[in-house]
């Protein structure tokens, strides 16, 4: 008997042995889970901050890529123009020494009408 005491005794305790180890084991999985799942929220936030943020960046991308064609459409104006103004500058400085509306057409490049009316203009405000 005290064999089938003790072989019950050493049955009991091993199942508790396993049961405690059993619960150990369980424990550090809860443990492990938890912490797991702690990390997945942090990095689901992080992840709607950085989506937040990608599409800020892209909002701002557009405004200066506007921004960009914005101002190539005003230095195209501005380079168009600036031949233009030279012809004239050159037209007036010309008429201010004397020259007629032929010598404006031929040397600026002015149509016939344009020379004509800044011989008149510059003419008049060089002989007043």
């Amino acid at each position: 008997m005290s064999t089938t005491i003790t072989f019950a005794l050493g049955a009991s305790v091993a199942a508790a042995l396993l049961t405690t180890i059993g619960a150990l084991a369980l424990v550090r999985e809860r443990r492990a889970r938890a912490a797991l799942e702690s990390r997945l929220v942090s990095l689901e936030r992080d992840h709607r901050a950085a989506c937040g943020a990608e599409a800020a960046v892209g909002d701002r991308l557009l405004a200066v890529e506007q921004q960009v064609r914005t101002l190539v459409r005003g230095q195209t104006q501005l380079e168009m123009k600036a031949p233009a103004t030279e012809s004239y500058r050159h037209a007036i400085t010309l008429v201010e020494r004397g020259a007629s509306t032929e010598e404006l057409v031929s040397r600026c490049g002015l149509a016939r009408g344009e020379a004509e009316l800044v011989h008149l203009i510059h003419a008049t405000s060089s002989a007043a």
